[in-house]
C-alpha cells in the first residue's frame, strides 16, 4: 500500500514526521566539522597572525601624537586577538585548511581531541 503525505497527516501523522524519518539528519556531523574549522581559525589567528600584529603595535617610533592612550595599552591585546581571528575567518589561509584536513582525515582522531584537550 502506497502511503501519500496526505494519509499519513490523516491517519495521525505530519508530514514533517514522515520527512524527518526518511531523510538522515546531519547535525552532529555538520557541527564537529564546523568546531574543527573554528580551531583551525583559531590555531591559525593566534600562532601567526596575532605575533604579527602585536609587532606591529609595539612600534618603537610611536611618538604622543596619534597613540590611544592607557587604553590602547592595555586593550590592544584583546584587540589584536579580534582583528586576527577576523581577518582569518574572513581570508582563505592555505594553513587553515591544511590544519583542518589534517585533523579530521584520519578516523577517531576528533573523539580523541576531544577526550584530551
Amino acid at each position: 500500500m502506497n502511503i501519500s503525505p496526505i494519509t499519513s497527516v490523516q491517519s495521525g501523522m505530519s508530514a514533517l514526521t514522515v520527512c524527518a524519518a526518511t531523510r538522515p539528519t546531519f547535525g552532529p556531523v555538520l557541527a564537529e566539522a564546523t568546531q574543527a574549522k573554528e580551531a583551525a581559525q583559531k590555531l591559525v589567528a593566534s600562532a601567526f597572525v596575532l605575533p604579527l600584529l602585536q609587532e606591529l603595535r609595539a612600534d618603537p617610533f610611536r611618538g604622543q601624537i596619534g597613540h590611544g592612550g592607557m587604553g590602547e595599552d592595555l586593550f590592544g591585546l584583546q584587540l589584536d586577538t579580534i582583528f586576527a581571528d577576523r581577518i582569518v575567518a574572513g581570508s582563505r589561509f592555505s594553513l587553515v585548511e591544511a590544519v583542518y584536513e589534517r585533523v579530521t582525515s584520519r578516523p577517531g582522531r576528533m573523539e580523541q581531541l576531544n577526550t584530551h584537550g
